[in-house]
């Protein structure tokens, strides 16, 4: 009983601290909140429409069926030295990017020659010229695909009024030369039957994805949430070792052998402070329209990600002489973590010696449950269980240790 009272004791002391030391309290709501914004509303571009302005010179049927796209609002310009305008309006952010189509290009597409199209952008901007770049490739695409098609049709068509212009004839061929008659037949069939798509891409692959394509949708919380708690637990929960020793607390929890409970004590506080977390970060992606199908599978996440965090963080309490040392201790390895999680690079391509360091990333092991409780509510290994447990025997022996509280 005794044990028990001290243990709510540790738990209570810590609630009160964090409601004590406002800057605790908003670091604890606010980066969550911040970060989950910011992925959900504002590093999404599917939705952004750009504004592209065009130098249609050819001004015909076919230059006219480019300027439909889904994702983009064509100003067609009709003024001369079209091709300055557009630059200056480029650079004046009135357009995001421009359009020269040239003279003879539905000509040139009809004698079947290839045609030509400029696209003029501002390169000093990289990220938004390269979301140029993927929205215009992808509309192109499709109107390639039309005029292929279209192609095909005209071909197949002209084919067939030479078929029927030599089925008059064929009869009267003489004998002598009926062989080459023949010849002349099986390849105008098989010119007929030539798909222009072959000429301009012969193989052709397909890419099918092992699991539904809106599973990328719910994807975005697997790597949120860890990172979120990752900084913040870290944080929180190294300055509180901080704050304890500076107080003499931890001097008390040795001097009367209860370092078990008080360690105790505090992972259960931070493994509640992860689920509060938990819950706003979901119901952000849930405003956002993203569902999940909830279960007793997510406790067992937030129970992992709460204990993973918290005793990597008492870990650099304990080895921190003061708060500004952790929390620049917290910073500077959750950045690496990062690195090291599949996060930036895949893990396979990794040198050996970092995908061993891969295999005892606290991080790696969060965003692995996340994936398999989130995406397909299954229970996955449970080797973060003996991770957990080693850490936890390392804050122990750090928690005894008489020199760091001296």
């Amino acid at each position: 009983m005794k044990l028990l009272n001290r243990f709510f004791g540790y738990l209570k002391k810590d609630f009160y601290l964090v409601y004590k030391r406002k800057k605790f309290f908003y670091l604890f709501l606010g980066i969550p909140l911040i970060l989950a914004l910011l992925f959900n509303f504002f590093l999404n571009p599917v939705s952004y429409k750009l504004n592209a302005g065009v130098c249609d010179l050819d001004k015909s049927s076919l230059s006219r069926n480019v300027l439909t796209a889904d994702n983009i609002n064509f100003k067609i310009l009709n003024e001369e030295n079209c091709t300055e305008l557009l630059k200056r309006k480029i650079i004046l952010k009135e357009i995001d990017f421009g359009i020269v189509i040239p003279k003879n290009f539905e000509e040139e597409i009809n004698n079947l020659k290839q045609s030509h199209l400029k696209v003029i952008y501002d390169n000093t901007d990289v990220t938004f010229s390269n979301l140029i770049s993927w929205k215009v490739d992808a509309e192109m695409y499709r109107f390639k695909r039309r005029v292929i098609d279209e192609i095909n049709k005209n071909l197949k068509e002209d084919i067939s009024v030479v078929e029927k212009s030599y089925s008059v004839f064929k009869d009267y061929i003489p004998s002598s030369l009926k062989n080459k008659a023949t010849d002349f037949e099986k390849n105008l069939k098989n010119i007929k039957e030539l798909d222009t798509e072959f000429i301009l891409n012969p193989i052709w692959t397909s890419k099918e994805p092992i699991y539904e394509e809106k599973i990328k949708e719910k994807a975005g919380i697997v790597y949120v949430f860890p990172i979120i708690s990752l900084i913040t637990i870290l944080m929180l929960s190294s300055i509180s070792i901080i704050y304890d020793r500076k107080n003499g607390f931890l001097t008390r929890v040795k001097s009367n052998s209860f370092g078990l409970t008080y360690l105790l004590a505090k992972v259960l506080f931070f493994v509640i402070l992860v689920f509060v977390q938990f819950l706003i970060v979901l119901s952000i992606f849930f405003f956002n329209g993203i569902k999940y199908d909830l279960s007793l599978n997510f406790l067992v996440l937030v129970l992992a990600v709460g204990i993973l965090n918290c005793l990597t963080g008492f870990i650099i309490g304990f080895l921190s002489e003061n708060e500004g040392i952790a929390v620049l201790f917290s910073l500077i390895i959750s950045f690496p973590l990062m690195l090291i999680s599949g996060i930036f690079y895949p893990v396979q391509t990794l040198p050996k010696i970092v995908q061993y360091l891969f295999l005892i990333n606290p991080l790696s092991y969060q965003i692995s449950l996340s994936k398999s409780i989130i995406l397909f509510n299954q229970l996955p290994k449970k080797d973060w269980v003996y991770l957990s447990i080693l850490l936890f025997l390392i804050s122990f022996w750090l928690l005894k240790r008489d020199k760091l509280f001296k």
